[in-house]
């Protein structure tokens, strides 16, 4: 993701660590456009576009399509559940398959999607890493750990994918 010619990033949820993210990727590579998508339509952080559309319908949305050109360098994904509009945890995995969606139609290079730790569900203080047991036992785990195997299952296509907890 480093010549003249940049490819955009589309960074999909530009919230409380969307935005920042970001405002970093454009002001590290002024060359590249880096588009931010949200369902409220959130204004865009400095030197980004902002673009008004849901991820979880992916191509079915087509403010993708016309916004954004193919190839992509990356689709980030940064999404919450937001309890003041009636959300459930079922955003997570929508998400992920929209971002899919997005990633193959334009032929992203890469795939990141920012999980959370509550995928080990643990509140007792203990350490976790990646070797850690996921096992689903609610809505929240199973929903976060959905969202993650669909977005890895993306490496199979062609795209580097990365989850990031």
């Amino acid at each position: 993701m480093g010549n003249d010619t940049e490819s955009d990033v589309l960074l999909v949820g530009p919230g409380w660590l969307g935005a920042p993210a970001a405002a970093a990727l454009a002001a590290a590579s002024p060359a590249r456009r880096v588009w931010t998508a949200s369902r409220t339509g959130r204004p865009a952080p400095a030197g980004c576009h902002a673009l008004t559309a849901d991820v979880t319908r992916g191509m079915d949305d087509p403010a993708f399509a016309r916004a954004l050109a193919a190839p992509l360098a990356a689709v980030v994904v940064c999404v919450a559940p937001s309890r003041a509009r009636g959300d459930s945890y079922a955003v997570y995995p929508a998400a992920a398959r929209g971002a899919t969606t997005i990633a193959a139609a334009l032929g992203a290079e890469a795939l990141v999607y920012v999980s959370s730790t509550g995928v080990y569900d643990r509140h007792d203080g203990s350490a976790v890493d990646e070797r850690t047991l996921i096992a689903p036992a609610n809505d929240r785990v199973r929903a976060l750990f959905d969202a993650e195997l669909t977005v890895l299952a993306t490496a199979a296509a062609g795209c580097r994918a990365t989850v990031l907890r």
